[in-house]
């Protein structure tokens, strides 16, 4: 925080404070982002994702397919149990990672490295001290490098 903000206060213009740039939560200008389900604030640039609009087996705005969004879901879910489970993360040792392996398998095989990718960053949401454990236990998976 600035110097002038600490005196007077922030002058915000939504999220952002146009004399000192520190952002708050609240405020943000979200628009749709062309192609995917994701809004975007204009004023920050923070994003979020937003819920798909099915039509049929594929949603209007990004083309997931429903089943592959729900395999996705599935695996993330699976994940985030085992971890939980595991908590400091799978030693690094093949058998110990077998289960977190078969589920990149899964993954690998429905949607190739994108499909992982993003199974990747919404398990790190949900779990955000693992992303790299899970990161080595994929390795050689899919095209991943761990």
């Amino acid at each position: 925080m600035g110097f002038t903000c600490k005196i007077f206060g922030h002058k915000w213009n939504g999220c952002k404070c146009i004399k000192c740039g520190v952002r708050r939560e609240e405020g943000h200008n979200w628009l749709i982002v062309e192609g995917k389900c994701i809004e975007k604030c204009s004023i920050c640039g923070k994003e979020h994702t937003i819920e798909h609009d099915w039509n049929g087996g594929k949603c209007r705005r990004c083309g997931m397919d429903k089943q592959i969004e729900t395999l996705l879901n599935e695996c993330v879910d699976e994940l985030v149990q085992m971890y939980i489970w595991a908590p400091r993360g799978f030693p690094m040792v093949r058998d110990e990672t077998m289960s977190v392996r078969i589920v990149g398998k899964k993954l690998a095989d429905a949607g190739g490295f994108k499909l992982m990718l993003e199974a990747h960053k919404r398990f790190v949401l949900k779990n955000p001290y693992m992303g790299r454990n899970l990161e080595m236990c994929w390795d050689g998976i899919g095209g991943w490098a761990g």
